[in-house]
C-alpha cells in the first residue's frame, strides 16, 4: 500500500539558540551557497524587524549525522573554539543569520550598527521618529589611521544622539560590556562631590543609567527571544534532493547560475572546495582575469546565463 508521507513542520528555535549554533560550529553552510550579498540597509531592515518582534520567514537546514554531504564553510567572522560535530547545514537563511552574527558583534569594516532610542536623543537632527529602531551609520578610514566619524566610536557622543551599540543586544553573557559602556556613556552626567545640589545632581545620574540599563535589558530579551522558525530535511535525505529542495526555496532575490549548479554538484564529485579552488587559481595567476572570468563555464567565453529561480 502506498502512502505519502507528512510534509516537514515548521519548528520554533530563538536566536539565542541560533546564535550558539553558530559560535560552537553545528551549524555551517554548503560551500555551494553565495557568499554575503545584503547591503546595510536590508541589514538595517532585518535588525529592526527583530527588535519590534515581527516576523521575518522560515528558514531552512540539512540534518547532518556523521559524514556531511556537502562541503561546507562557517558562517562568515565566525571561528568556533571547539571541536563540535556539525549537526546541521542551512540550506536557506544564511544572509539574515550572517547580518545578524556579524551586526551582533559589529564587525563591518564599513559601517556600524546602532540601537536607534529616542527618549536619550539630544540633538536637533533627530535619526528618525518617536519608535525605536537600528541606525546603520558608514565608516571610513582616512590617512591617519583612524575611523571616521570618531564618535561612533565614543559611548558618551553616541548617547547624545539616542544611539547604543548594536552589539550590546548579543546573546550571551555580556553584562559587564553592557555595564561598562553605560558607565562611559554617562559619565558627563556624574557630579563633582563639591558640586551644588550634589546630592540631587547624583540621584540623577544614578536614575540615567538605570533607565539606559533597564531599556538595553528588555530589548536584549526580546532579541535572545525572538523565534526564527526552520523546516529541516533528514539527514537521510538524498544529496540531489536536498539540493533541488535548495533551488526550489531558497529565497534570494539573485537567480541561480549554471555555475551554482555545477558546484553544488562538482564539490561532492572531487570532495573539494571549487570556491577554494578558484581562488587558488587567482591567487597563483591573477593575469588571468584580465583575460576571462573564471566563473564562466560556458565554451565560447561567455557568461553562464541563469536559471529563472527565485534564489
Amino acid at each position: 500500500m502506498s502512502f505519502v508521507e507528512q510534509s516537514s513542520k515548521a519548528q520554533d528555535r530563538t536566536l539565542a539558540v541560533w546564535f550558539s549554533a553558530i559560535e560552537q560550529g553545528t551549524i555551517k553552510l554548503p560551500r555551494f551557497q553565495r557568499m554575503e550579498a545584503w547591503d546595510r540597509s536590508r541589514i538595517a531592515s532585518l535588525l529592526t524587524t527583530i527588535i519590534q518582534n515581527l516576523p521575518v520567514g522560515i528558514t531552512l537546514v540539512l540534518e547532518v549525522a556523521g559524514q556531511e554531504k556537502f562541503v561546507s564553510r562557517y558562517i562568515n567572522t565566525s571561528q568556533p573554539k571547539s571541536s563540535a560535530p556539525v549537526t546541521q547545514h542551512l540550506l536557506d537563511g544564511q544572509q539574515r543569520l550572517t547580518a545578524f552574527w556579524r551586526a551582533m558583534y559589529n564587525n563591518y569594516e564599513d559601517e556600524t550598527y546602532f540601537l536607534y532610542v529616542p527618549e536619550f536623543d539630544e540633538t536637533d537632527d533627530s535619526f528618525g521618529d518617536d519608535d525605536i529602531r537600528v541606525y546603520c551609520q558608514p565608516r571610513w578610514e582616512r590617512k591617519d589611521g583612524r575611523r571616521y566619524p570618531v564618535w561612533a566610536d565614543d559611548p558618551e557622543d553616541s548617547l547624545k544622539r539616542g544611539l547604543i551599540p548594536i552589539s550590546l543586544l548579543r546573546p550571551g553573557d555580556v553584562a559587564k560590556e553592557v555595564d561598562a559602556w553605560i558607565l562611559s556613556a554617562t559619565k558627563s552626567f556624574e557630579p563633582s562631590d563639591d558640586a551644588p545640589d550634589a546630592l540631587k545632581k547624583y540621584k540623577e545620574y544614578s536614575a540615567v543609567k538605570e533607565r539606559l540599563k533597564e531599556r538595553i535589558i528588555s530589548v536584549r530579551e526580546r532579541v535572545a527571544h525572538f523565534n526564527l522558525p526552520y523546516l529541516s530535511l533528514p539527514f537521510t535525505t538524498p544529496k540531489h534532493i536536498a539540493l533541488q529542495v535548495f533551488i526550489n526555496m531558497n529565497t534570494n532575490s539573485k537567480p541561480l547560475s549554471i555555475y551554482d549548479i555545477i558546484v553544488a554538484e562538482g564539490e561532492g564529485a572531487v570532495d573539494q572546495s571549487l570556491h577554494s579552488l578558484q581562488g587558488k587559481l587567482n591567487d597563483l595567476h591573477p593575469e588571468i582575469g584580465r583575460y576571462q572570468d573564471l566563473r564562466v563555464v560556458q565554451s565560447g567565453g561567455s557568461p553562464a546565463p541563469s536559471l529563472h529561480l527565485r534564489v
